[in-house]
């Protein structure tokens, strides 16, 4: 026997033991050693399915084991906890990720999920739109808003990470731990539009870009910034380094499209040198050519440029007559040869070889000589390139203006968009780099997630029919005895989910012009019926049994659609929708007959509508973009404004219910916070409801035992879930992480969450916490 034997002995007799700890208050030691062990021993793949395992392994020392060939379940296992690996990191608390780590399982299509929720827990029943990739390599989660720029180098051996932000603030993060590597440089408050990384005095550095006019230096061995002032500019557009006769040299485009070269060893204000470049300048990128050091720029007329540095002169590359806007460029070579990646406005991309002056269309079929005659919806603007070549093969990656990442194989001439993950918001912007030998797509995203994928990984996730559309509104009914979801999207396409099996129902909708905006189901003559919306004026009933549309469309509106809601008065079921100008239709689904209501014609927009009863009375609450409440008597037809809303402006979103017998409304706006108010007494009751972290985004009311809850969520994708009576906090945050764009809580009291393509359903816990706080 050989020692690797005794290893693998050792670690399997570990694995035997450490199943039957996790559920029950397990070892610090095993949490933070179990999976090193048994990976030394190449038995991890039978350590991840264990339960609870993945629920109390530390995460710091995970996730870097994670990223070996693993076989069978344990590979999908691995892939669905990286994808917020980032998160689990930043979470000390093993009962938080256990609920992260059940979501991602269920997307990823594990049955049977590795980790036990609590009886107080939301569980998640089943998700759709999931698309995993196994080249998921890193996820960083948790540190930013809206990622605005990328760059990469080597600190002491490792791969860093430099990630700028919209708030100002650039960390470096380690890609092979995921650990920030150094406290942030100060803040600043400016958008962080542009970075770079060189090296200076040995020391690597980021060099940091603004709206400020100024360039960040920061030492990322020390951890020491300067500032130097670049006077005459407000604000840095692009940013590349170089070197000049050994001198360290940023290269820059300001506000006014002018090239700069600025020394980043000399602080004083006349090395600040204008190149003699001409505008306007759309993009550029720094290279050495012939052994020279040149400055590539891309500008409005499709031009390309070099500039050679030492001899401060230009010349101009011969292109084939273009006139498409550069929007990317990089650099790199295959067999030797220099090419320029150039990324046009029309989403086409050229290779240009710089040693034999040939040019080559990637995707010749998808460009135009004019690229204005697109619509914008079809605009394939090219945001971002980047380019590396390893191990003998050079790739290209680039974005395009609707976020859709492409990678190029830059030899053969070919690309595949691959499936890695439509749920992220759009990508931007995107660089290759080199982690433990392994070529590298390092990816961000306008919600802050920063993403590594391996370029060398072909996908092999299933492909799913289903909408790749976001999810745009969510309303829930019962259709053939089944609880059911109701979704929209995009490009008018309608779902309706059995909330029991997920099993999906396409309805064709058609005579829309635009995108559906909202929906409303309801009952008529025993058939479950959806009232929808779309932001062409439209409104049309859809039969959900049949799948026929049930009477004529409304279409005497030519406004946009953004609020609907369904009653019934004196036995008549009736739509009430909320439009662009101010005004409420009441429309009977019964004779087709309509009535509207004035609301004011300093209302505005109205943005949300709900259906109550007032002391015997029905009416709607009506919610509007300049902030103010309305209360119309759907009987009469008369209104009144109650004071609710001072300071909530916009209204963003409302519902309604009970509490104590009297009827409430629940409502936000560009706050933190969520009002609820008493219509009958015209009080406001209890404390406001806080998002803690982010304006509200949507909510929705039910009541369960007896007890009115809403349910809230903010921008960071948190989900939270108050008692209305009490005031206080039910059960334990359902944390997304992404934005949640809708919610609703159906009938047999499930809560269905939709984020960008996904839609998500959730078992109500098990057991409520009514009890009153002593």
């Amino acid at each position: 026997m050989t020692k690797f034997d005794d290893v693998r002995a050792i670690a399997r007799a570990f694995v035997e033991y450490a199943d039957s700890t996790w559920a029950c208050d397990p070892e610090p030691y095993l949490c933070r050693h179990a999976a090193e062990f048994t990976a030394e021993a190449s038995i991890l793949a039978e350590l991840l399915p264990q339960q609870d395992f993945l629920k109390n392994a530390d995460p710091h020392r995970l996730v870097p084991l994670l990223r070996q060939e693993l076989g069978g379940p344990a590979a999908r296992l691995a892939i669905s906890y990286l994808l917020h690996a980032g998160y689990h990191r930043n979470t000390p608390n093993p009962d938080q990720r256990a609920l992260r780590i059940y979501i991602d399982q269920i997307r990823a299509g594990i049955a049977h999920p590795t980790v036990d929720l609590r009886a107080e827990d939301w569980t998640p029943r089943w998700a759709i739109g999931a698309h995993f990739s196994p080249a998921l390599f890193e996820t960083l989660t948790g540190y930013f808003r809206k990622v605005t720029a990328l760059a990469c180098t080597t600190v002491n051996g490792d791969s860093v990470a430099i990630i700028g932000s919209i708030d100002g603030t650039v960390r470096a993060c380690s890609l092979t731990t995921g650990q920030q590597y150094r406290p942030d440089p100060t803040d600043c408050p400016e958008v962080v539009t542009a970075l770079a990384c060189t090296t200076i005095n040995g020391d690597p550095v980021a060099i940091i870009g603004g709206t400020a006019g100024t360039l960040r230096i920061w030492n990322l061995i020390t951890g020491i910034e300067h500032r130097r002032s670049l006077f005459g500019i407000r604000a840095v557009r692009a940013l590349t380094c170089t070197t000049i006769n050994g001198d360290p040299t940023a290269i820059l485009v300001s506000d006014d499209e002018t090239v700069w070269r600025c020394s980043l060893t000399n602080r004083f204000r006349n090395d600040l040198v204008r190149l003699t470049i001409s505008k306007p300048i759309t993009a550029l990128t720094c290279a050495t050519v012939e052994e020279q050091p040149v400055v590539i720029t891309g500008s409005k007329s499709g031009n390309v440029r070099l500039h050679n540095l030492n001899a401060n002169n230009e010349w101009r590359v011969t292109l084939p007559k273009r006139n498409c806007e550069v929007r990317a460029l990089d650099f790199t070579t295959v067999n030797g040869d220099p090419l320029i990646v150039i990324g046009d406005y029309d989403g086409s991309l050229r290779i240009l070889n710089l040693a034999t002056r040939e040019q080559t269309w990637l995707n010749v079929s998808e460009a135009t000589e004019d690229p204005n005659s697109y619509p914008r919806a079809r605009r394939k603007e090219v945001v971002s390139a980047t380019s590396s070549e390893e191990d003998g093969s050079s790739i290209a990656v680039t974005i395009d203006f609707k976020g859709t990442l492409r990678i190029w194989d830059l030899v053969a001439g070919t690309h595949y968009c691959p499936d890695l993950d439509r749920n992220t918001a759009l990508w931007s912007p995107a660089l290759c780099a080199t982690v433990d030998g392994r070529s590298v797509i390092i990816v961000g995203s306008r919600d802050g997630k920063v993403r590594v994928w391996d370029s060398a990984i072909e996908q092999q996730t299933e492909s799913k029919p289903i909408s790749v559309e976001k999810v745009t509104a969510i309303a829930c009914t019962v259709a053939n005895s089944n609880p059911v979801a109701v979704t929209l999207n995009n490009r008018a396409t309608v779902q309706v989910l059995d909330l029991a099996t997920a099993e999906r129902l396409r309805l064709d909708i058609r005579g829309h012009s635009g995108h559906l905006t909202a929906v409303a189901c309801t009952t008529v003559d025993g058939q479950p019926i959806a009232v929808i919306g779309a932001n062409d004026g439209t409104v049309q009933a859809w039969n959900l049994t049949t799948r026929q549309s049930h009477c004529e469309p409304l279409t005497e509106s030519n406004d946009l659609i953004l609020a609907v809601a369904c009653t019934t008065i004196g036995g008549q079921p009736v739509a009430v929708i909320g439009g662009n100008d101010g005004t409420v239709c009441v429309w009977n689904l019964g004779t087709g007959q309509q009535r509207r209501m004035v609301v004011s014609e300093e209302a505005g927009q109205i943005t949300a509508v709900a259906c109550t009863d007032i002391n015997g009375e029905l009416v709607v609450v009506i919610g509007c973009a300049n902030g103010s409440l309305w209360v119309g008597n759907l009987a009469t037809g008369q209104q009144y404004r109650p004071d609710f809303a001072k300071g909530v402006l916009p209204i963003r979103t409302l519902a309604c219910t009970t509490v104590n017998s009297h009827a409430v409304v629940v409502l936000s706006g560009n706050e933190d916070s969520v009002q609820c108010w008493d219509l009958t007494t015209r009080r406001h009751l209890g404390p406001n409801q806080s998002s803690r972290v982010l304006p509200v985004r949507t909510l929705a009311c039910a009541t369960v035992d007896n007890h009115p809850i809403a349910a809230i969520c903010s921008n960071d994708g948190t989900v939270r879930v108050w008692d209305l009576q009490r005031h206080k906090q039910l059960t334990q945050p359902i944390r997304i992480l992404d934005p949640v764009d809708c919610l609703a809580i159906a009938p047999d009291l499930s809560l269905v969450i939709a984020y960008n393509t996904e839609v998500m359903a959730f078992n109500p816990p098990q057991r409520w916490d009514w009890k009153e706080d002593t």
